[in-house]
């Protein structure tokens, strides 16, 4: 990881998982599940070639047309059927949960790959990283001070109010 000459930490510092907080957005990169061949309308999201009409049965799902008119070539990474996946993702998940026992850290989110696959957990950059605002990460990281009892498993707290508890007050609406 690349860091700053401020956020240099000394060598044989172990990481753990108090590095993250509860209740903090994290970026969480990894490769999506392959899923095999598709045509243009699964992969691409086209809208499709044609109608079923007249007589053309099966083109309400292809590509339509591809070349141009002068040029008669098909361009270099023309969006076509073929090979959906894997591919590189990186999407913000929320930590909920860390046990330090067993170095777990729960996510709440969809994450990229099948169950067991390798991912790569950063702190939140740019307008992710806003919605930590409200909490004091820490900086550089987690280093432990020797002598004090740290708690094994911190969970984010409850919302301060429950949705279900004043079904007269909309959540989408400011209060006035």
């Amino acid at each position: 990881f690349r860091v700053s000459s401020d956020c240099l930490l000394p060598s044989g510092l172990e990481l753990s998982v108090r590095h993250f907080v509860p209740g903090q957005w994290v970026f969480v990169s990894g490769w999506s599940k392959g899923r095999g061949y598709h045509g243009v309308m699964k992969r691409w999201g086209f809208s499709g070639g044609g109608s079923d009409k007249h007589g053309h049965k099966k083109s309400h799902r292809s590509a339509g047309s591809l070349g141009q008119r002068g040029v008669g070539k098909v361009w270099v990474g023309k969006k076509m059927a073929g090979h959906k996946g894997p591919d590189p993702r990186c999407v913000n998940a929320k930590v909920f949960r860390i046990e330090s026992t067993r170095n777990l850290i729960f996510l709440k989110g969809a994450l990229p790959g099948y169950k067991g696959s390798v991912v790569k957990i950063s702190d939140a950059r740019g307008k992710t990283a806003m919605k930590n605002n409200h909490i004091r990460l820490p900086f550089p990281t987690f280093v432990p001070v020797p002598g004090v009892e740290y708690p094994v498993t911190i969970q984010e707290p409850p919302p301060q109010r429950d949705p279900f508890l004043y079904p007269e007050q909309p959540l989408y609406q400011p209060n006035d």
